[in-house]
């Protein structure tokens, strides 16, 4: 699905209003991977590898260990490996989100509405990440063999919720 501007702006007053503290802090996380790897954006993999730097305590990254093998260091130093690293930018504005972050940002709004929560975590971060095939997050945790599917299973099993059955 490709939002529109007006449903972009719309989800980030919904983060800005019922984001969580710790999804807050993995979002501006985000914005420093941009700058330490000096892009002129953010891109989801950087609010991948923010959230990763921010694993202790993190649902979503709570989450993600629950599949096979997942170890959060591990994933973060090999995905270093193939992001280019530049200087590392200065700025005192904050860098815009590309397309897919700015998709991510508003699947993981949706699956929040979805599951009837009263916040914005980084569970549904996660989620958000998962969702948005093309993008370089996506395809880093599904190398891992995290999908969206089973990452709602977890999920709703966490907050015990019904796990929703594929139509046959």
């Amino acid at each position: 699905m490709v939002y529109t501007f007006s449903e972009i702006e719309k989800a980030r007053a919904i983060i800005n209003g019922y984001g969580t503290r710790r999804l807050l802090k993995v979002l501006k996380g985000g914005q420093l991977e941009a700058q330490q790897f000096e892009t002129p954006e953010v891109r989801s993999i950087f609010l991948l590898t923010g959230m990763l730097r921010e694993h202790q305590d993190c649902l979503g990254v709570s989450v993600l260990e629950r599949f096979k093998d997942f170890n959060p260091p591990i994933v973060l130093e090999e995905i270093e490996r193939t992001i280019k690293r530049g200087k590392p930018m200065v700025t005192n504005s904050l860098l815009p989100y590309n397309a897919n972050a700015n998709q991510v940002l508003c699947s993981m709004v949706d699956y929040a509405q979805r599951l009837g929560t009263e916040h914005i975590g980084t569970e549904h971060l996660v989620y958000g990440l998962t969702v948005v095939e093309k993008s370089g997050a996506s395809k880093e945790l599904c190398q891992r063999g995290i999908v969206s599917r089973e990452l709602d299973n977890k999920i709703r099993r966490y907050f015990r919720q019904p796990p929703v059955v594929a139509n046959r």
